[in-house]
């Protein structure tokens, strides 16, 4: 019978186990090295592309700048060539408000003008209804409002046009004559269209009348609560530079409807 526990006490009898304990450690320790070294080049490469975002958003973000400062202009272009049509004009204009229109497409702003919806919604009953032949331009910018009143002048001659350069007088030539349709600018000074827009409801509200249908119509990106308006009481969000024929539209259907 052999004798154990002078086995036992041999440390040479656990070296084997010992070299081999200390090997998988060794393995271990060099995988744990090379996850190291990935992590550090995948965090290295992260960084260049977080970089690389950076860099792109900055371009982006100058060239929506550059967008919203040529949209009042391009819109006067538009606006003029529309009441003046120049064919040696026309080809260049038409490529400029191009650009400006595929920048708020790239941005996730499309007009949004349900005609079709405004004039499938009943009438609120027992509300004073809106002065069917009078509408309000307001913007801040003289120009456009002239531009954009002789626009409509033309081709509704019959209409009243009222104009303000801010919304707080926007609110009160609302109340003074009550039109039933208003173009409205959303960045403008004194009071803004969104502020203007509330307080319109409130006066409708007090008044009992009916409420105007509100065109926005602006180069500057809306609000979440401008466009999450209820489409179904005729507002809409028309990007600048809007065309003739589709501010005529806008205008015409919703002056119908909203005398009714």
């Amino acid at each position: 019978m052999k004798d154990n526990s002078k086995a036992e006490q041999d440390p040479s009898y656990e070296l084997p186990a010992l070299r081999l304990h200390v090997d998988r450690l060794r393995d271990e320790r060099s995988k744990l090295q090379n996850e190291v070294i990935e992590l550090r080049r995948q965090l290295r490469r992260a960084e260049d592309r977080a970089l690389e975002v950076e860099k792109i958003q900055k371009r982006l973000d100058s060239i929506m700048a550059i967008g919203y400062e040529l949209n009042s202009p391009v819109q006067r272009l538009v606006s003029m060539l529309d009441l003046e049509p120049n064919p040696k004009l026309t080809a260049p204009i038409n490529e400029m408000a191009q650009i400006v229109k595929r920048i708020r497409e790239a941005e996730g702003l499309t007009a949004e003008q349900p005609a079709a919806a405004a004039a499938q919604h009943p009438a609120a009953a027992g509300l004073v209804p809106c002065d069917g032949e009078r509408t309000l331009i307001v913007d801040d910018e003289e120009p456009i409002r002239e531009l954009f009143g002789k626009i409509l002048k033309e081709a509704l001659p019959e209409v009243r046009i009222d104009y303000a350069a801010n919304g707080q007088k926007g609110v009160e030539l609302f109340k003074e004559g009550h039109p039933s349709v208003i173009v409205m600018d959303i960045a403008m000074p004194v009071m803004n269209g969104e502020v203007a827009f509330i307080e319109i409801q409130r006066v409708c509200r007090e008044k009992a009348w009916k409420m105007p249908a509100v065109i926005f119509c602006t180069g500057f990106a809306p609000p979440e609560s401008i466009r999450n308006l209820r489409m179904g009481e005729g507002h809409c969000y028309l990007p600048k530079p809007v065309t003739s024929a589709t501010l005529v539209q806008a205008v015409k259907e919703r002056l119908v409807w909203k005398a009714r």
